[in-house]
C-alpha cells in the first residue's frame, strides 16, 4: 500500500525530517546511557574487588554498610540495562501516530504518539500512547474534539490524525487518517503472517477495543468475543494502561496473570515488556492449584494428563465425571460438605489442668459444652483447621495462662479432639459419607449426590485437584487474600469451573478483576454460561461485560465456516477475505496420512511462516507426526503438531485439522463441536479440515 501517495512531498519531506531528528534524540540518549552503564559496571567490579581484598579488616557493621550499597548500586545497574533496552526499542519505532489539536482559545498543539515517551529540553516529543491525549487518535475524527485529562474536559479541533510506518528504524510511510479502523492500513496489518508471540496492536488499536482499555477497572470485568475478536491483546494493553495510570497505588501492591498453562504464559510473555512495563507476576492455574494442594502431599493426574485420558482411554466415565466436578450443583455439595465437616470434627470433652506458681497452684476444668461452643459457634467462622489457635487464645487470657507447660497440656487435650487434617482423606470422604448424603443435601443437592459413589476414580483428575483445593481453602484458610493483588487477568474463561472461579475468589477476592473468553471456545466439558458464573462468583463488585464481534485474525471465508460448525449465529464481522476452507473426505488413517503430507509440502512452498496440524488428542496428533514424512528442511518453528486444547489462545497462518471419521464429536457431541470450532478458529489465512 503506497500511504507517501497521501500526503504531498512537501508534507512527507516535513515527516522525514522530523523522523531524523527524533531518531537522532533518541540515539543520542542512548549513547549516553550506554556509557552509564559502562561506567556503572566499572564501578560496581571494583566496589567488588575492594570487599574481596579487605574483607577480613572489616568490622561486620562496615561490611553490612558495604553490601547495602553494593545492592543500591546493582539496582542503578540494572535500571540502566533496562533504560537501553527500552532505548532499543524506541529507536526502531519512535512513534506511530501523530494528531494535531486546538484547544478551544488555544494555539493548535501537535502531539506525536508512540509506545514509549520521549522527552526533550523538558517538554514532550512523543507523549506514551496511554495518556489521556491519545484518546483523540483512537476515538475521535477530524473535527471537534474532545479529551479528558486529570485537570478536567479539554474541547477544541481536531485538525489532523496521521500514522506512521517504521522499517528497520527509518519511517518508511506516513498517511492521514481518520479512525484506526481505516479498512486498508487495518488489512495490510491483518494479512501479515503470525508470530510466536502475541501481537502488540497498539498502533491498530480500535474504537471499541480502546473504550475498554482505558475504561475504569473497579470490580469484575469480562470481555466475551468471538475467536480473533483480541480478547488477550485488549487485555494485556489494559493492564499496561492500568500500570501507567495506577502508579502511585501499584508501588505495594502487584499485577497477577492469570493463564490457562505454561504455552500461553510464553506466547504473552513478551507483550507487556514490549509496552514498556515489567514487574507483572504471572501463573498458570495448575501452579495456583498445586501452591494449594502439595503442602498437603496430594497427588493428582496433571490438567493435560486427565484430559488425555478422558478423550482416549476412559472416555465416558471421565467425560461425566468431568462435567459433574465442573458443575455448580457440584460446587455446592462441596460448600455444604466443608459446612457438615466443620460441623463434625470437633469431638469436644473436658480438660482438667493446674495452673498456677509458686504462689499457689489452682486446678481448672474447661468443659467440654463449652468448648463445643467455642468450636462451632463462636469461632465458626474461622477456618477449622485454624480454630484450636483460637480458642487456645481466648483460654490463655480469659483464665491468665502464662505458664507453658500449662499451655502445652491444653493444646494437646484440644488437638486430640479434632481428627488428624489428611486433606485427600476429607476429600474422598465427602464421595462415601452416607450419612452427609441421606441427611444433609435435599433436592437438587441430593438428587445429584446419588452419583457420589460413582465418582470417587482411583486417581484423582485434575477436575479433583481443583475441588480438592478448593475444600482446602474453605477448611483451612490457605491462600487467604492479603490485599497485596491490585489487579488480575484471567484468560480462557469459559474453561473455568465453578470450584476454580471459587479459589481465585479465596486468593484474590480483594482484587479488580477482568476475565476473557469465549463460550464457543470451551473444550473442557464445563456447560454453563461463564459469564454469569463469574457474575454470582463475586457478587457484591461492580459487574460489566463487554463484547466484541469482529474477527481480526481469521478470513471471512474460516469464520463463516466456523459459525457454522458452532451452530451459532452470534453477530459477528470480519476485516478480510480469502479462500474457503478446504474439506478433505478420506476412507482410511492411510488416506489422511497422504493427505497431510501433500498438505505440508504445500505449505512448505507457501510464504507462511508458522503453520499447524491439530487433533482431538496429543497422542493422536504425536501418531500422525510419528507416521508424516515431515521433510528436514522446514525452517525451525515452522510446523507444529498440536492437541486442540493445547492451542487455544494461539494462531497460525495456515491450520489442517485432524477430524477423520469425524473423531472429535466421537465422544461428546457438544464437546467435539466446540474443539472443531477452536480448531478452525487458530487459522488466519487458511484452513484445511481432514473427514
Amino acid at each position: 500500500m503506497d500511504f507517501k501517495s497521501r500526503l504531498t512531498d512537501e508534507e512527507f519531506s516535513e515527516e522525514l525530517a522530523h523522523a531524523e531528528e527524533t531518531t537522532n534524540d533518541i540515539l543520542a540518549l542512548l549513547n549516553s546511557e550506554v556509557a552509564s552503564r559502562n561506567e556503572r559496571a566499572k564501578d560496581v567490579t571494583g566496589s567488588r574487588e575492594y570487599f574481596i581484598d579487605y574483607f577480613r579488616e572489616m568490622h561486620n557493621d562496615e561490611r553490612e554498610d558495604w553490601l547495602q550499597f553494593e545492592y543500591a548500586k546493582l539496582k542503578q545497574y540494572d535500571k540502566s540495562v533496562q533504560t537501553i533496552q527500552k532505548l532499543g526499542r524506541q529507536l526502531a519505532q519512535p512513534y506511530f501516530g501523530k494528531v494535531v489539536f486546538q484547544e478551544n482559545g488555544k494555539q493548535a498543539k501537535k502531539f506525536y504518539i508512540g509506545i514509549y515517551s520521549l522527552m526533550k529540553n523538558y517538554l514532550p516529543a512523543v507523549i506514551d500512547w496511554r495518556a489521556p491525549v491519545s484518546s483523540l487518535y483512537y476515538e475521535s475524527e477530524p473535527g471537534e474534539a474532545s479529551y479528558t485529562p486529570a485537570s478536567g474536559e479539554k474541547k477544541g479541533i481536531l485538525s489532523q490524525k496521521r500514522r506512521f510506518t517504521w522499517r528497520e528504524g527509518n519511517l518508511a510511510a506516513a498517511a492521514n487518517i481518520s479512525l484506526p479502523n481505516d479498512d486498508e492500513f487495518l488489512r495490510e496489518i491483518l494479512s501479515e503472517n503470525s508470530s510466536d508471540h502475541l501481537k502488540v496492536i497498539v498502533q491498530s488499536l480500535q474504537k471499541d477495543q480502546n473504550m475498554i482499555v482505558r475504561d475504569f477497572v473497579d470490580g469484575v470485568h469480562v470481555i466475551a468475543g468471538c475467536a480473533g475478536s483480541g480478547k488477550s491483546s485488549v487485555a494485556m494493553h489494559k493492564i499496561a494502561f492500568i500500570m501507567y495510570s495506577f502508579r502511585e497505588k501499584l508501588k505495594n501492591k502487584n499485577i497477577v496473570v492469570l493463564s490457562p498453562n505454561v504455552a500461553f504464559s510464553n506466547y504473552i510473555s513478551h507483550i507487556l515488556p514490549d509496552l514498556g512495563e515489567d514487574n507483572v507476576f504471572s501463573l498458570t492455574q495448575e501452579e495456583l492449584v498445586e501452591g494449594i494442594l502439595i503442602p498437603h502431599g496430594i497427588q493428582y493426574s496433571k490438567r493435560d494428563n486427565s484430559m488425555e485420558r478422558m478423550l482416549t482411554e476412559e472416555g465416558t466415565l471421565l467425560a461425566d465425571n468431568t462435567r459433574f466436578k465442573n458443575s455448580s450443583v457440584f460446587l455446592r455439595i462441596l460448600d455444604k460438605y466443608a459446612a457438615y465437616y466443620a460441623t463434625h470434627c470437633f469431638k469436644a470433652d473436658d480438660i482438667e489442668f493446674e495452673n498456677g506458681d509458686s504462689g499457689g497452684v489452682r486446678e481448672y476444668r474447661l468443659k467440654k459444652e463449652d468448648l463445643d461452643y467455642l468450636f462451632n459457634v463462636e469461632f465458626d467462622d474461622v477456618p477449622v483447621a485454624e480454630r484450636v489457635d483460637a480458642i487456645m487464645g481466648r483460654i490463655t487470657v480469659k483464665n491468665h495462662i502464662s505458664n507453658e507447660d500449662t499451655i502445652k497440656v491444653i493444646r494437646s487435650a484440644l488437638t486430640a479432639m479434632l481428627p488428624e487434617f489428611d486433606y485427600e482423606r476429607i476429600y474422598r470422604s465427602m464421595f462415601t459419607n452416607e450419612e452427609f448424603r441421606n441427611d444433609y443435601l435435599t433436592g437438587e443437592l441430593a438428587q445429584a449426590a446419588e452419583k457420589l459413589p460413582d465418582y470417587n476414580i482411583p486417581v484423582l483428575t485434575w477436575e479433583d485437584a481443583v475441588a480438592a483445593a478448593y475444600l482446602v481453602t474453605k477448611l483451612t484458610g490457605a491462600g487467604e487474600d492479603d490485599g497485596s493483588v491490585f489487579y488480575l487477568f484471567c484468560d480462557e474463561a469459559q474453561d473455568l469451573s465453578p470450584a476454580m472461579l471459587g479459589i481465585i475468589k479465596a486468593c484474590y477476592g480483594k482484587a479488580h478483576m477482568l476475565f476473557a473468553g469465549d463460550l464457543n471456545q470451551n473444550v473442557f466439558a464445563n456447560s454453563e454460561d461463564y459469564a454469569d458464573m463469574i457474575r454470582k462468583t463475586f457478587a457484591g463488585k461492580h459487574f460489566k461485560k463487554y463484547e466484541l464481534k469482529v474477527n481480526y485474525r481469521s478470513t471471512k471465508e474460516i469464520s463463516e465456516f466456523a459459525r457454522e460448525i458452532s451452530g451459532r449465529n452470534d453477530e459477528m464481522s470480519c476485516v478480510r477475505t480469502g479462500e474457503k476452507p478446504e474439506v478433505i473426505k478420506v476412507g482410511s488413517e492411510k488416506e489422511a496420512v497422504e493427505a497431510v503430507n501433500a498438505w505440508v509440502e504445500k505449505i512448505r512452498n507457501s510464504k507462511y511462516e508458522r503453520c499447524c496440524v491439530l487433533a482431538a488428542s496429543k497422542s493422536e496428533s504425536d501418531r500422525f507426526l510419528e507416521m508424516c514424512d515431515i521433510p528436514g528442511d522446514l525452517p525451525r518453528g515452522m510446523l507444529h503438531f498440536l492437541p486442540v486444547y493445547l492451542a487455544k489462545g494461539l494462531e497460525f497462518d495456515a491450520v489442517l485439522v485432524l477430524n477423520v471419521g469425524g473423531s472429535m464429536q466421537k465422544l461428546d457431541e457438544k464437546l467435539g463441536t466446540n474443539m472443531l470450532y477452536t480448531a478452525a478458529t487458530r487459522a488466519m489465512h487458511e484452513l484445511c479440515v481432514i473427514e
